[in-house]
């Protein structure tokens, strides 16, 4: 019998029973036993063992996978196992597409945040005690002089401080977002429906000039929340409108009421609030690169704008706006 020549074995485990061709290979005791060197013959080899190792992995896949389910099934199912985390919910709901945001307030739309933001770069102030927002113009305010009734018809001139200073107060901070906004309602003495309708008094002057942002910021946040169509309630040119019938006492007579009304002043009522709209429109889309090689994804949203007239106005003036 011919002895083979002295070699090193790489030996395989003891817990596997079988031993593949590659570990049977032999090498030269001269040649260290981790060389970095391939060899060609090793290749082969190599190839056969890795088509062994895809068949096995094919043979426990399963022979006949489940129908796949409905795109309305797939929804269905993915609310089940999300509705019970508010994270996953949310980010759920955030992410389906929703068809179109109707009757948004465009100046409701808005968090008091941005505001108060637009509020300290335009310096305005914060009356502290009835939580609103003003001009520090003193001579433009209805300062509470002697003899005048207290707050809220008046403001105290002690009262008033800049917003970039009193928001450095946290816990004031805090409280005006609230005062600003719907955000924790409950905790003081006041409905829903009467917080919400007050907070519009109470930005003042913090949207005055900011037409553009507060679109943008609209627009991005319905884009966020992949909503397709935005429609929003503005009222440019409705204080307008209402001016032309100060004086005017109320005709059950419609057509009576028209007529007093001049189709010169209606007409220029309407093309300065579409001027209005056009060029806020156009400033909003320009803070947001509609027109570079990068714009923002709020670029592709549908806008329309829905005229309101304010009812709460004497009845010749809301008839006047509509």
């Amino acid at each position: 019998m011919r002895s083979r020549p002295a070699t090193r074995r790489i030996k395989a485990p003891r817990a596997s029973a079988a031993r593949t061709d590659a570990e049977r290979l032999q090498l030269p005791a001269r040649r260290p036993a981790f060389s970095t060197r391939r060899s060609p013959k090793r290749r082969p080899l190599a190839a056969i063992g890795l088509l062994l190792a895809m068949s096995f992995a094919t043979s426990c896949q399963v022979s006949s996978p489940a129908e796949p389910l409905s795109p309305v099934s797939d929804i269905a199912t993915r609310f089940e196992e999300v509705k019970h985390s508010p994270p996953k919910l949310r980010a759920f709901l955030r992410a389906m597409p929703k068809g179109a945001d109707l009757h948004s307030h465009l100046g409701g739309a808005i968090y008091a945040e941005s505001y108060l933001r637009w509020a300290e770069e335009d310096d305005l102030c914060v009356d502290v005690s009835r939580l609103v927002l003003v001009t520090c113009d003193t001579e433009a305010l209805a300062l509470c002089g002697e003899g005048q009734p207290p707050p809220p018809l008046c403001h105290r001139a002690e009262d008033l401080a800049r917003v970039a200073h009193a928001t450095k107060d946290r816990t004031f901070r805090g409280r005006l977002i609230d005062a600003l906004s719907t955000r924790n309602y409950h905790l003081y003495e006041r409905s829903g429906h009467d917080q919400f309708f007050t907070t519009f008094g109470a930005l003042g002057p913090a949207g005055q000039g900011r037409g553009a942002n507060v679109l943008a910021e609209a627009m991005r946040r319905a884009a966020g929340q992949n909503i397709l169509y935005l429609e929003l309630m503005a009222s440019p040119g409705m204080s307008a409108a209402a001016g032309l019938v100060a004086d005017m006492e109320w005709n059950d007579d419609l057509a009576a009421m028209r007529a007093a009304l001049a189709d010169a002043d209606l007409d220029a009522i309407v093309t300065g609030s579409s001027a209005y709209l056009a060029d806020m429109e156009a400033k909003a889309r320009e803070l947001m690169r509609c027109d570079s090689e990068s714009p923002e994804p709020a670029c592709a949203m549908v806008v329309r704008f829905l005229a309101q007239a304010i009812r709460t106005r004497p009845a010749p003036q809301v008839f006047a706006q509509m």
